[in-house]
């Protein structure tokens, strides 16, 4: 039997990729700090609802305040601090599932309330139905 190609990974980008009734995304490492939210992935669901689990993660992080957040037609929808000290993380989850309506600007990112300068990654992966 032939192998079948069923999808291909675009790389680090802003959008998301749909293959079917499935989408995924994947920010590549991108800085924040306290200055103002910075998005790692932002798009527009097209005519279906997502089923989504979003995922941060921060290589980074000592004696900081990060908080991850999530904009839905630029009204922040979630916000979870996540305390970092000596290198351990506490106030885990840093993954989310949630629900995506149709037609909805998404935005996810993070900011950090300590100031400093620090790096992130936003994975997305949803199933999708009309």
């Amino acid at each position: 039997m032939a192998k079948k190609n069923i999808a291909t990974f675009t790389g680090t980008q802003l959008g998301i990729t749909t293959l079917g009734n499935h989408a995924y995304g994947y920010s590549g490492l991108f800085e924040f700090d306290n200055t103002a939210f910075k998005s790692g992935l932002d798009f527009m669901t097209g005519s279906e609802y997502h089923k989504a689990i979003i995922y941060w993660g921060y290589p980074e992080a000592s004696g900081d305040n990060i908080q991850s957040q999530v904009y839905l037609n630029d009204l922040k929808v979630y916000a979870h601090f996540h305390s970092y000290t000596g290198g351990d993380y506490t106030n885990a989850p840093m993954y989310l599932e949630i629900m995506i309506p149709p037609h909805t600007n998404v935005k996810i990112g993070a900011i950090n309330g300590d100031g400093n300068e620090r790096d992130c990654l936003v994975t997305y992966s949803s199933r999708t139905y009309q």
